[in-house]
């Protein structure tokens, strides 16, 4: 569809500020709501996201043009899911590689000791050689556990009711330091890992849904990362980086202010580097 041409028409309410239809080659083929892509408009079919080029821009509603961000990250964060999913075992386990393989060489790698990584779940890109390769290295590998304050105390957060947080630990052992917390997601045990304080983490190796290549970063949207830094003084921020699939890269995504950005993105095809600074 990259030759698709557009023709406004009157405008409505609801999901979006406007409407047209998409024409290709073939004839027009559709009537929908209207949305952007960039700074490009498009229309989507049925209130889903649909892709004008087989490229990784994506379509976001013009409601988020219009301020309600909430709900733009989360069809955004719908679509994301959708793309990951797509890809079949084999092309995962295949990119996964070569994504591993550049975090690791990743120039932030190379003056870093402690590394907070995470544990890959559902169809995430694969972070079990990455986590291999970290301790291999030498790094002080760190993974987050789920806690909740309770009564005072730390405890497992199991309840989604309880204020929750991410707790770092140290891990030296995958095979026996790691148990099934929330979500599937295995996690040290705090009877075998020593805690890790959260001002000390040099580089956090950030998960995701959807990055720009300026660094943006949508995630999941409970904000365990966004809290997990602000407890971080300025001064001693880490290196955030990331690895995603080419197809979780966009050109643009809703952000607020409490959003982190990361400093270089590692996919199947390339490095990422979104600081200047770098």
């Amino acid at each position: 569809m990259a030759n698709a041409k557009r023709e406004a028409i009157a405008p409505t309410s609801g999901y979006a500020t406007a409407q047209c239809r998409i024409a290709t080659n073939t004839g027009w083929v559709a009537t929908s709501q209207a949305g952007i892509v960039g700074n490009k408009r498009f229309a989507v079919l049925d209130h889903a996201y649909l892709t004008l080029i087989a490229t990784s821009l994506y379509a976001c509603p013009m409601s988020w043009a219009n301020g309600d961000i909430a709900a733009s990250k989360q069809h955004l964060r719908a679509l994301s899911k959708g793309r990951r999913a797509a890809l079949d075992e084999r092309r995962r386990a295949d990119y996964s590689q070569l994504i591993v393989e550049r975090l690791l060489i990743a120039p932030q790698m190379r003056t870093v000791n402690s590394v907070m990584a995470y544990c890959s779940f559902g169809d995430e890109l694969d972070t079990s050689a990455l986590l291999s390769g970290l301790l291999a290295s030498g790094k002080t590998l760190l993974l987050p556990r789920m806690e909740s304050e309770r009564a005072g105390r730390h405890a497992d957060a199991t309840d989604k009711q309880e204020h929750s947080f991410l707790q770092p630990y140290k891990v030296v052992d995958l095979e026996n330091d790691l148990q099934t917390g929330m979500w599937g997601i295995r996690q040290p045990m705090p009877d075998r890992c020593p805690r890790f304080e959260a001002d000390a983490i040099e580089l956090i190796i950030m998960p995701g849904l959807a990055f720009t290549p300026q660094g943006d970063r949508l995630g999941y949207g409970r904000g365990y990362y966004d809290r997990l830094l602000s407890t971080i003084p300025a001064k001693k921020r880490p290196w955030l980086i990331a690895g995603a699939f080419e197809t979780q890269i966009f050109a643009s995504i809703p952000v607020e202010r409490h959003d982190q950005h990361v400093h270089c993105i590692a996919t199947e095809k390339r490095q990422l580097y979104c600081d200047q600074e770098l």
